[in-house]
């Protein structure tokens, strides 16, 4: 094929998923040099794929990294790649191909797969060099390769920095944001200054899987109450007294949550019961959907009690009570 039937083939391209395939890679078994070979086919300063809009892959060495950045368009409005353990030297080189060429994405999620444990770690106990493979290891600092465009954006939560967070907090049109992993207590557990009263001026949805009560509740309390949250889905990794004050935290965003899910991913710990920690949501009035997954007692009566303190239209899940 010469470069101008290339061109007009490229043209038509508007999106490219990996994840149909069975590698959910692009390049998975192909030569590496295959994208530089395209590019040259290309004419100058002419994108690979000049109305591509989203690009779904995943990177399992540093050749399908570098395969990537020839596919950097502007045109791009959703970019998702997950970033093997094994994959992390060109970092830099991604970030800055998403910080140069897509001024206009609105969409990016960018996700680190960690080496699996090994069998001698796992046998012994012994997690000192699993520390090593953390995602906050590898993947530089985000924020300023993040476009201002954005409305939703999902990060391991080993990149949420304090200076990272801030930066987040002031893209203007963000409405979505998750972060995925696990989040370490040393990195994590730290004081957080307060954000700016107009920071996550968008903000409806927030994820965080995996951490404990504290850093929710620390996520939480930086985040100013006019933000216009109305999602709230938490992943604890413990139960403890102090969810009281997480609802209390959650009640903060009264005037606009709808939905909020707090579930308990670590081990089952002893039953704890939750009515009167659960009545600071009583003022949440617009709230649709409270799911709490975990090791709850309540009874019925106080189940039902609880429910009529809420919102008529609220559905509620607890432990094994539903409404």
């Amino acid at each position: 094929m010469n470069r101008q039937k290339l061109s007009k083939v490229n043209q038509t391209i508007r999106h490219l998923d990996a994840f149909l395939s069975p590698s959910k890679s692009l390049f998975d078994g192909y030569n590496p040099d295959i994208p530089r070979l395209l590019l040259d086919l290309c004419e100058p300063e002419t994108p690979l794929f000049p109305r591509l809009l989203s690009l779904k892959t995943e990177c399992r060495n540093d050749a399908e990294v570098l395969g990537v950045l020839p596919l950097l368009t502007p045109s791009l409005r959703s970019l998702s790649i997950v970033i093997h353990h094994s994959a992390t030297d060109y970092m830099h080189e991604l970030l800055e191909g998403i910080e140069k060429n897509l001024r206009n994405l609105e969409h990016l999620s960018l996700s680190y797969q960690p080496a699996p444990a090994s069998t001698s770690n796992e046998s012994t106990g012994d997690h000192s060099e699993l520390r090593e493979l953390d995602s906050y290891v590898y993947f530089p600092a985000i924020a300023q390769a993040l476009p201002r465009s954005l409305r939703t954006l999902s990060i391991p939560s080993g990149c949420a920095s304090i200076d990272t967070l801030f930066s987040i907090s002031r893209l203007p049109l963000l409405e979505s944001l998750t972060f995925a992993g696990k989040w370490e207590v040393d990195v994590h557990e730290e004081e957080w200054p307060e954000l700016e009263a107009c920071s996550f001026p968008m903000l409806n949805r927030l994820v965080v899987p995996g951490c404990s009560i504290r850093t929710a509740i620390g996520l939480l309390s930086i985040i100013s109450d006019l933000t216009p949250l109305r999602e709230v889905d938490i992943a604890l990794s413990e139960m403890s007294p102090g969810l009281r004050e997480l609802w209390a935290t959650l009640a903060r965003f009264h005037s606009s949550i709808r939905r909020i899910s707090v579930n308990h991913l670590g081990p089952g710990p002893s039953p704890i019961r939750a009515q009167e920690d659960l009545e600071a949501l009583a003022t949440c009035s617009k709230l649709e959907d409270l799911i709490l997954g975990g090791p709850i007692e309540m009874s019925t009566v106080d189940f039902r009690a609880l429910v009529g303190r809420l919102p008529h239209t609220c559905a509620v899940r607890i432990g094994e009570n539903h409404s």
